[in-house]
């Protein structure tokens, strides 16, 4: 098989020892993708090589394809090295989109650490990147790489529509505002819960929202309490068949999130689901409030795919925040606004003022 050149004025888009930042690398990777959507050029043409792919100084991308019943040797070395698994036993694995996904996320982490670390290695460092991540980043990007780089085929992204859709997720965890004390007098300036309930030195007020709505969900705690937060689900409508307990809808079918409250143990235990987030686990997350204003918080991880963030600073920097995960506990600092992130989601917690 022969390949087609490159037009003049292209240059490899892969080179050994060069990085993108994240940002750049998951933009040129969906530039890849519309590429490959509107060519009229089948899978099985595409050489299994980051070399056949290249770019122009305006951005412009061009992928070398396999002319029909000939040969060429330039790319055979870098597709024995690069091919998945199934290469070895399948004589028609270049015509799955399983295969194209794993090349592109091949190409993802070469951008990334400039290395081309072959088939299904998605060992990196943070020192390898270009661009700084927290450790649930780090994570988040790693899961990412292991799904498309998975060494069972069924396991993979099957579709780039599927890619893409993972691929923002992915942005929007890495990306997403950090939501501060500065900028959220916007997104609650229409709180959706009412005032009514009790405020007294015992009382502690949570706004909880997503980065893409404006407005952000208020409610007030008395302490003893207990708040769950978690992701609804379709099983959910309306009615917790975990807890059996009635879920009243705040939103006013814009804010997508769904609070339930019942006595307890002689302490209300509070339940939050948050619809749309798929960064958010089942069960995410349960955090204590104690009578006792003058001891802290305890959070808790309820074993979360994306664990929790909690702010250090009412920044909400992530050079200065503290990480947990996989069922970890933590005492929150108690600032004066404390800050946590769950996947996407936000919450920030006040003691209330009578």
């Amino acid at each position: 098989m022969s390949l087609s050149e490159s037009p003049s004025g292209y240059y490899k888009v892969f080179q050994e020892d060069q990085r993108l930042s994240t940002e750049d690398a998951i933009n040129f990777i969906e530039s890849v993708i519309r590429y490959i959507d509107k060519c009229s050029i089948t899978y099985a043409e595409i050489p299994h090589s980051l070399s056949a792919i290249s770019r122009n100084q305006e951005g412009d991308i061009h992928i070398a394809v396999y002319a029909e019943d000939e040969q060429d040797l330039r790319y055979i070395e870098e597709e024995v090295m690069m091919a998945p698994p199934e290469a070895q036993t399948n004589p028609f694995w270049r015509q799955n989109c399983n295969r194209m996904t794993y090349l592109v996320t091949q190409l993802f982490l070469a951008l990334l650490t400039g290395k081309n670390s072959g088939p299904t290695s998605v060992n990196f460092s943070a020192q390898d990147l270009l661009t700084s991540h927290s450790l649930r980043e780090l994570a988040a990007i790693q899961r990412f790489l292991k799904k498309g780089m998975a060494v069972d085929p069924a396991s993979r992204f099957q579709s780039f529509v599927t890619f893409i859709r993972y691929l923002e997720e992915l942005r929007q965890e890495l990306f997403s505002s950090n939501i501060t004390a500065k900028n959220l007098p916007k997104l609650s300036r229409r709180l959706l819960y009412p005032d009514s309930a009790p405020v007294d030195k015992r009382s502690y007020v949570v706004h909880i929202w997503t980065p893409k709505f404006e407005k952000a969900a208020k409610i007030v705690l008395t302490a003893p309490a207990i708040l769950l937060i978690g992701r609804k689900t379709k099983n959910d409508n309306r009615q917790n068949s975990d807890t059996n307990k009635t879920l009243t809808d705040m939103s006013e079918d814009i804010t997508p999130i769904y609070h339930g409250q019942e006595s307890k143990d002689d302490a209300a235990h509070h339940t939050v689901l948050v619809e749309g987030d798929p960064c958010l686990s089942r069960w995410h997350l349960r955090i204590d409030f104690p009578e006792d204003l003058a001891q802290q918080l305890l959070c808790k991880d309820l074993g979360s795919t994306h664990g929790v963030v909690i702010y250090l600073d009412s920044d909400c920097s992530h050079n200065n925040c503290q990480n947990i995960g996989s069922g970890q506990t933590a005492e929150l600092p108690g600032l004066t606004e404390q800050y946590l992130q769950l996947g996407n989601t936000y919450l920030r917690i006040r003691i209330a003022t009578p």
